[in-house]
């Protein structure tokens, strides 16, 4: 019996010692990086793509940047954008229209412009720059898409 709880004890602690896997200190000198905790650590904002803000394109300060799409490198390819705001859907495209203008940008007039949606393409040379704006049913914020690409 003296032995059976012996090796009872011994295998509790075989199994408590292998159940830790490959987790090892760091080494004095070498930092590691510490294991993220999704309920408190919050990701850096998404950064506009290098081919949009080469164009010199308009960016509404009173929008978050939730997704840039799957390729950012090629305009011929196209890109895209996808962002929200609080702000209403009028305010929003009267400030992407003044800015594409401003840029030399072809501003059709639209006839799909209310305080629920605005849709708009607009063109300069080889380049063309979708802007959709909706407003959702419930209270979610504005979502604002824009895709640009190039022939």
């Amino acid at each position: 019996m003296k032995s059976f709880l012996i090796v009872a004890v011994l295998l509790l602690l075989m199994v408590t010692v292998l159940g830790c896997g490959n987790k090892t200190a760091p080494t004095k000198g070498k930092k590691e990086h510490p294991q993220r905790n999704d309920l408190t650590d919050v990701p850096p904002p998404l950064q506009y793509p290098e081919l949009y803000t080469n164009e010199q394109l308009p960016q509404y300060n009173e929008a978050t940047l939730l997704n840039t799409g799957r390729q950012t490198t090629s305009l011929r390819d196209g890109i895209r954008l996808e962002l929200e705001s609080s702000q209403p859907v009028q305010t929003i495209a009267q400030f992407y229209e003044a800015k594409l203008k401003k840029s030399g940008w072809n501003v059709p007039k639209q006839k799909l412009r209310n305080e629920t949606m605005y849709k708009n393409v607009c063109t300069k040379g080889e380049m063309k720059y979708s802007l959709t704006i909706t407003k959702n049913a419930d209270e979610k914020p504005i979502t604002i898409q824009i895709s640009l690409i190039s022939k």
